[in-house]
């Protein structure tokens, strides 16, 4: 008599769960990524146009000093920017982390029914073989 998991359909539809968390863990954490490249970016702009600034102060002139505006508002608008975004990481990062959890949980449900199937399957055996030695004695 071979061994049947009753539970194996509840059993499938926990291993697509866990499957299906684990593809949105992965996209989230991808989005999370491309948001702190993004920062860095931003970074790498704030700090070329500091030294432009700098820069700018050094020569002197009108000419100059129109330019130093012009850098002053788009350093104004980098650091907006970078709020903004730091904001949608920080929001990125928990999503990640929310869905690490339920990643966790339906692996662990996916286990709990794995391990109840291997006991279940070992039970049987031992019953069969119990079956078999009182049938040839």
């Amino acid at each position: 008599m071979s061994f049947q998991f009753r539970l194996s359909s509840v059993q499938k539809i926990r291993e697509n769960t866990r499957d299906s968390r684990r593809l949105t863990l992965t996209e989230a954490e991808h989005r999370a990524d491309k948001i702190a490249i993004q920062c860095d970016l931003l970074e790498t702009q704030a700090t070329e146009i500091r030294g432009e600034k700098e820069r700018l102060l050094r020569a002197g002139g009108s000419l100059a000093f129109a330019m130093f505006l012009a850098y002053e508002r788009r350093e104004a608008w980098l650091h907006e920017e970078q709020k903004r975004l730091a904001d949608l990481l920080r929001d990125a990062k928990q999503n990640v982390e929310s869905c690490r959890a339920e990643l966790l949980e339906a692996d662990k449900e996916v286990k709990t029914l794995e391990k109840l199937e291997e006991k279940q399957r070992e039970r049987h055996h031992a019953e069969c073989g119990m079956r078999n030695a009182e049938l040839f004695s």
